[in-house]
């Protein structure tokens, strides 16, 4: 293939000219959700996962999608929720063993007072 030199005039078609600006990897872009700037070519890896307004998954129960930037909160929330609920469903685990223990005890003192009848 021939090159042609750098300071050879050639004619662009306009049209064509722009088109090839929008998309060329080497142009500086401006990521639409953040105001980054960056190379037309890191655009796309950043959209998936270094802007911080690009929507993530939650890792945790939930699933919701929410912005990259909200997810340590959010992640964090669901933590404290998880903790919260385990010590709920342990103080009730601890609540009906009371309450059984109690009703055993009820069930022998009532047998002792027909006794006594």
């Amino acid at each position: 293939m021939e090159r042609t030199p750098l300071t050879a005039i050639t004619p662009v078609d306009l049209d064509c000219l722009n088109v090839h600006l929008e998309a060329c990897e080497f142009n500086w872009t401006v990521c639409e959700s953040c105001g980054a700037e960056m190379l037309y070519s890191a655009l796309s890896s950043h959209r998936r996962g270094q802007c911080p307004k690009s929507l993530v998954r939650c890792s945790r129960r939930s699933g919701f999608y929410m912005r990259a930037d909200e997810l340590q909160d959010h992640d964090y929330k669901e933590a404290i929720l998880l903790a919260v609920k385990r010590k709920r469903a342990k103080l009730c685990e601890a609540a009906q063993s009371k309450v059984a223990r109690l009703r055993l005890r009820i069930s022998e003192i009532d047998t002792i007072m027909t006794m006594y009848k």
